[in-house]
């Protein structure tokens, strides 16, 4: 497991409301349900950080990607 804080920006991005189903609308739900909003910690597992990782950089560049991005992008080396 590990922590990572989240700054307001991040919290703001990660808790913008998601629409649909599918993998990216699903992972970003369920995070959005991991992160504590006052302090901005959230606990992610190992398979956390790799969907994390694959879905912002593995899977093309658009719209989901770059949110995961932005939401992440300043952790991805707390996460190795």
């Amino acid at each position: 497991m590990k922590r990572v804080i989240l700054d307001a920006v991040e919290i703001a991005r990660l808790m913008q409301p998601t629409v649909g189903q599918g993998g990216f609308q699903s992972l970003l739900q369920y995070l959005q349900g991991k992160l504590d909003q006052q302090t901005g910690r959230i606990d992610l597992t190992d398979e956390d950080r790799g969907k994390i990782c694959r879905y912002a950089y593995d899977y093309g560049n658009g719209g989901w990607e770059n949110q995961l991005k932005s939401i992440f992008g300043n952790h991805l080396s707390e996460m190795n």
